[in-house]
């Protein structure tokens, strides 16, 4: 069943700052992951060098437009989050933040990984077939033909690892009455209101910008990426910090459209006298 989710916004209204993250990835991320994908295809155009049968041709190619894929991928993320604005999911209970749904990108990389790890399995095994020495009976096929199906196996293996930790907890960020939860990759991570030191956010060059939240000890410290969270990790800090500061507020966080609207009224000249 598809969530239904609503992107809202802040800084367009009278006395709102702007609270926004650069855009990630940056055009100079971008520029590396082009050039990442040529050497991809200048590595998979090598090992046609190598190959010294015709099964060889067929593992080596497969395997360089195997890496090019999972790289694309894995390395050249959709936009994770709309800078200056938030995701929210629409639940009537509490407020949750939810990225872009993983559904099509591991069925997209289900398909690839197992595509190319039943081609490989087959062309290893009728190279064995074609290639046994009929005075030892041993097969003489070179253990270079092993790379794509070992490599098939190691990508399925960590592929499934990933679906079925994404689907035993619901991705996201999720701030109710008792504090926040953030639950990516079958981990969950709380912080009390009453054990919350502060909350920001911080711009990672590689994996994306993240959000923090730290707690009175470092097991309770909370932190996340944005394509966990869906959202601009700035925009997060500061709704997580104002419920924080504003415990009359926290009621509010089992119907998300008062809560954000709360949240967006905090910075309207003389909200501070508003009483909740």
């Amino acid at each position: 069943m598809t969530q239904t989710t609503e992107v809202v916004g802040i800084g367009d209204r009278p006395g709102e700052p702007t609270i926004a993250t650069p855009q990630w990835p940056g055009r100079d991320l971008v520029v590396l992951y082009r050039a990442v994908s040529v050497v991809l295809v200048a590595a998979a155009a090598g090992l046609l060098v190598w190959a010294r049968y015709p099964w060889e041709y067929a593992e080596f190619t497969a395997a360089g437009l195997g890496a090019i894929a999972i790289g694309a991928l894995w390395f050249v993320e959709p936009v994770a989050f709309t800078s200056g604005a938030a995701r929210i999911a629409a639940d009537p209970n509490v407020v949750r933040f939810v990225a872009r749904p993983l559904g099509q990108r591991l069925l997209v990389c289900a398909s690839l990984v197992f595509v190319l790890l039943g081609a490989a399995i087959l062309l290893m095994l009728w190279s064995m077939a074609i290639a046994v020495d009929p005075t030892t009976g041993i097969s003489a096929i070179s253990f270079r033909s092993y790379a794509l199906p070992l490599f098939g196996a190691l990508c399925a293996v960590i592929l499934v690892r990933t679906a079925v930790r994404a689907r035993r907890v619901a991705r996201g960020l999720t701030v109710d009455h008792l504090g926040v939860v953030a639950a990516w990759n079958g981990t969950v991570q709380r912080v009390a209101w009453d054990d919350m030191l502060s909350a920001g956010s911080g711009e990672g060059k590689m994996f994306g910008p993240t959000l923090w939240v730290l707690g009175h000890g470092a097991r309770n410290d909370i932190n996340v990426l944005t394509s966990v969270t869906g959202s601009d990790p700035a925009v997060l800090a500061a709704f997580v910090n104002h419920f924080r500061d504003h415990p009359a507020d926290r009621a509010l966080l089992s119907q998300p459209e008062l809560a954000w609207e709360r949240f967006r009224g905090s910075f309207a000249p003389g909200a501070g006298d508003v009483q909740a």
